[in-house]
């Protein structure tokens, strides 16, 4: 076993930067690190398997980090999948008033939750609340061309104009010519752009387009399939 220890730097924990800083392999495009000769299992990942084969125990339990300026006494907490939100901020005192918005995940790539109405599931690590102003949004906001998104990329794309050519309804050329579908939606690109640009947001759009395509081209390709196959049999 060798222990290696990397530079403190966002977001060196996802499993294709870890692969290329461990390693020095990068994992090819559309791929995974099993791909590159690689296996990445994270510590809860690592437990949860040894529990399930030497103790038969299934994952039932999640950590949860509870947080924000919203939490009045923010905390980690274990709980069963399947815990109602709620009862998590009840055990940190509760919600402050002024409280606006809530993220299931953390600050830089998790979603915002329209209620409480959520329970834990296990793919849950945090829950946080803001309460003060920290979200700079801007109506309408104009992209400046300064490049900065580019430069903070891990993986080397172009947001400026994977977010362009997305705005236009070209999806095919984010998807093939900008590689749209390697973005690992770190948010880097929307966290450094000045002009508070939602690149992350249109590009998780752009995945969800694309595949519903993906879905689509399979769902009527099986149905030709069985058309045929009933045609042939009649």
């Amino acid at each position: 076993m060798v222990v290696e220890v990397l530079h403190t730097r966002y977001p060196q924990g996802a499993e294709k930067q870890l692969v290329q800083a461990v390693s020095g392999r990068q994992v090819p495009s559309g791929k995974l690190p099993a791909d590159a000769g690689c296996c990445i299992f994270n510590l809860n990942t690592t437990c949860a398997i040894y529990r399930a084969v030497y103790e038969g125990m299934p994952v039932v339990n999640k950590i949860v980090t509870v947080s924000g300026s919203g939490v009045i006494d923010p905390k980690n907490i274990e709980c069963p999948i399947g815990t109602p939100i709620t009862k998590l901020f009840d055990a940190c005192g509760g919600l402050k008033d002024e409280t606006y918005k809530l993220i299931m995940g953390g600050p830089m790539m998790g979603l915002a939750q329209y209620d409480l109405d959520v329970t834990v599931g296990k793919g849950t690590g945090a829950m946080l609340a803001f309460a003060d102003k920290e979200e700079q949004y801007v109506e309408d906001p104009q992209c400046i061309r300064c490049g900065k998104c580019v430069g903070v990329c891990p993986i080397r794309l172009e947001p400026i104009f994977m977010y362009k050519y997305l705005m236009k309804g070209d999806v095919d050329t984010w998807q093939n010519v900008l590689h749209g579908m390697d973005c690992i939606e770190c948010g880097a690109c929307t966290y450094t752009c000045p002009a508070r640009l939602p690149l992350t947001h249109a590009f998780r759009l752009g995945k969800q387009e694309v595949n519903n395509a993906r879905m689509a081209a399979k769902a009527k390709a099986e149905a030709e399939a069985k058309a045929a196959a009933e045609k042939k049999e009649a």
